[in-house]
């Protein structure tokens, strides 16, 4: 079901796309941290002493494509926001904050 902002209510939805306009778009994904992925991760850093660790630094996409596995938005410890505008993308990786009222006291 989709409500008046035009945001999906579906729990299991693996990625949002935003329409701002018509020459710009936004899409987020949601990643979960794989603990293999990162071991293998980790492991590769000692083994290319650490070059793959800057590449990473450079493209912090590729880092969380290498440490996370997506999974649904509800589910995400990060996000990767995909800004697309007028055929160019920017891409955000972002740490989620999940906030409650039931946590407020």
């Amino acid at each position: 079901m989709v409500d008046a902002n035009g945001v999906n209510e579906k729990s299991d939805v693996l990625q949002q796309k935003i329409h701002a306009g018509q020459n710009e778009h936004l899409l987020i994904h949601g990643f979960e941290k794989s603990s293999v992925r990162t071991t293998l991760t980790y492991a590769s850093y000692i083994l290319s002493v650490g070059l793959i660790r800057l590449l990473f630094h450079w493209y912090p996409r590729l880092h969380l494509h290498a440490t996370h596995r997506e999974c649904a938005l509800n589910r995400a410890t990060k996000i990767l926001a995909i800004d697309d505008y007028q055929g160019y993308e920017s891409y955000f990786v972002q740490d989620v904050w999940k906030i409650s009222t039931t946590d407020a006291w």
